[in-house]
């Protein structure tokens, strides 16, 4: 218990330190999330549905695209999958969802 509360204190601290990096790298983003809804409002018509859809695929993207880029750079050293590419991707899904919600 002592160990899980030295963590998170110390893991805070690291956040409060690094808060002008995690600013930026979460304001671009959200520019890139921008970025990719700009580009599916010209290949989908309007409506509740093509709304939904755009969403859900610049939502989707981003994590999708580095996990891919990582595993496929990590495979050409090693022919092996990324270790923890799947929580590497939830992470950045939560990232971006928080960021775009808030």
């Amino acid at each position: 218990m002592i160990k899980h509360l030295l963590l998170i204190i110390a893991l805070s601290a690291a956040i409060i330190l690094a808060l002008p990096f995690c600013r930026t790298g979460v304001h671009e983003l959200v520019i890139f999330h921008h970025m990719i809804l700009n580009f599916l409002n010209s290949i989908f018509a309007n409506g509740p549905i093509a709304f939904f859809i755009k969403q859900l695929i610049a939502l989707l993207f981003i994590p999708l695209a580095v996990i891919t880029v990582l595993n496929s750079i990590y495979w050409l050293f090693t022919k092996r999958t990324f270790p923890s590419s799947r929580e590497i991707m939830w992470v950045l899904w939560i990232i971006l969802a928080v960021a775009i919600v808030a």
